[in-house]
């Protein structure tokens, strides 16, 4: 009998010491969390909120700064936020529980959920090339660019499709490269509406939202919508902050709102065991191989990477001033959320910060890296061959014109919006508008003239300008 009591006694002073103990890591942990933002810790500045949570519980968790400037109301847990492309994983997993369910498949078609589609190339592309961005279809985003749109300028629902129907060509062959697309998650999310029955949102609540007490998780999918206790959005400006905002109504690649109470509930959901052992994040870790064979580091939204030796998987979001970032760490079954509501807060440099403290590991002070600009020959065109390209140019798939003006015996690719650019030669023969396109290649007649110009961007690979008359 004495040596159960004893026992009991051992258990209960051990128990005690791990419970100081911890609560002496908590603490440490928090007093260097506090040090690292105390810059944004107050009235005057836009905030955000950082949890970690480690084997399916919460192990610290914090707010700073404010969500709403212009009332002074601080951000906290339960301030509702856009979480930008974050929600990339989100549709994932949603087309993923509709292939449990037999109601699609990674092979499905485009064109087998949009008809219009059938007899151009993009009907062939299939959902997995959708979901690891090696669709090739045109970047909706690079197309509002192109046409001179500035933040704010809204994106509709129903453009993703109207993209890829005027679309005269992709960017390349679907599946033999990698571009990060935003119009094949508008599409999937059509899908998901398509094959559900359901809006995007409705099927979300139904399948995720609600069955995990996600009660401040929603979709912006009527323009202009609030939200409870939603952030503000800010930008800083001639050293100020400034209200900024996203008019859109796309969905699927982003436009999902989510307080740091349901977003921690979402990724103890994905990081913890089910009732047959199963760790539901494993089904997004999929990685995209190419036609050649080589294998990407970017999987079902989420994307691997190697920080000082440590292997983690991470998606980061944007959307106006808001900015977003989870950081999975397979070796500790740690995650690591990050939501803000400002433009210049560094979600990759403040998530290395954190790791840094949690890995005890000295965060170098690396110097900027300098990068020395290679010495180009390209110079300007001479006056007689400048002549050849003068005039106004169309692209039926992007609905935008540009203009090829000589101005002081210069030539310039012009936009009314966005200005004007230069073009230039190299000695090999190819041109260039920097910083509006990459590469120009015209195409002329028997006789000489140019009848239409290829024209590339970053992300926008030959689009046809045809010669206006």
């Amino acid at each position: 009998m004495m040596n159960s009591l004893r026992l009991k006694l051992l258990i209960i002073i051990a128990l005690g010491n791990l419970s100081v103990c911890v609560m002496a890591q908590q603490e440490g942990l928090s007093i260097k969390m506090d040090a690292l933002f105390k810059e944004i810790a107050h009235t005057k500045h836009p905030g955000f909120s950082l949890s970690i949570i480690t084997n399916g519980n919460v192990s610290f968790r914090n707010s700073y700064g404010m969500a709403n400037l212009e009332n002074g109301t601080p951000f906290r847990e339960s301030t509702v936020s856009d979480l930008g492309s974050v929600a990339k994983h989100i549709t994932n997993y949603a087309i993923l529980h509709l292939i449990k369910e037999k109601k699609l498949a990674f092979s499905d078609k485009l064109s087998t959920f949009f008809p219009t589609l059938k007899n151009k190339s993009s009907g062939d592309i299939t959902i997995l090339q959708l979901m690891q961005h090696t669709s090739g279809l045109r970047e909706i985003y690079s197309k509002l660019a192109l046409q001179g749109g500035r933040m704010g300028h809204p994106i509709f629902q129903e453009d993703a499709l109207q993209l890829v129907e005027m679309s005269e060509g992709q960017n390349f062959p679907a599946g033999s490269a990698f571009s990060y697309c935003n119009t094949g998650y508008m599409l999937l999310a059509e899908i998901i509406q398509k094959v559900s029955n359901l809006s995007y949102e409705a099927y979300l609540n139904e399948k995720i939202f609600k069955p995990l007490g996600m009660s401040k998780s929603f979709v912006m999918d009527i323009q202009g919508e609030i939200f409870p206790d939603m952030a503000n959005s800010y930008s800083p400006s001639n050293k100020q902050w400034t209200a900024v905002y996203d008019n859109s109504t796309a969905f699927g690649q982003g436009g999902i709102y989510m307080s740091l109470d349901d977003v921690e509930k979402w990724f103890i959901h994905l990081t913890k065991a089910g009732e047959h052992g199963e760790i539901p994040i494993y089904s997004l870790l999929k990685k995209a191989v190419l036609t050649n064979g080589d294998t990407l580091n970017y999987a079902l939204g989420i994307e691997n990477d190697i920080f000082k030796n440590i292997n983690f998987w991470q998606h980061t979001g944007s959307s106006a001033g808001y900015r977003t970032a989870f950081t999975w760490i397979p070796s500790t079954n740690q995650v690591i959320i990050l939501k803000s509501n400002y433009s210049s807060f560094d979600a990759i440099k403040t998530t290395q910060e954190i790791m840094s403290i949690l890995f005890s590991i000295p965060l170098e002070n690396e110097m900027p890296k300098t990068t020395t600009t290679k010495a180009t020959d390209a110079l300007p065109m001479s006056i007689q061959d400048a002549q050849a390209w003068l005039g106004d140019y169309f692209c039926k798939e992007m609905d935008v014109r540009y203009s090829f003006q000589l101005l002081n015996n210069t030539l310039y690719c012009t936009h009314p919006i966005l200005g004007q650019a230069e073009v230039k030669k190299t000695s090999d023969g190819k041109y260039s508008a920097r910083p509006f396109f990459t590469s120009l290649r015209p195409i002329t007649d028997k006789k000489g003239n140019i009848t239409h110009i290829f024209m590339d961007t970053s992300d926008l690979i030959h689009l046809k300008f045809e010669k206006m008359k």
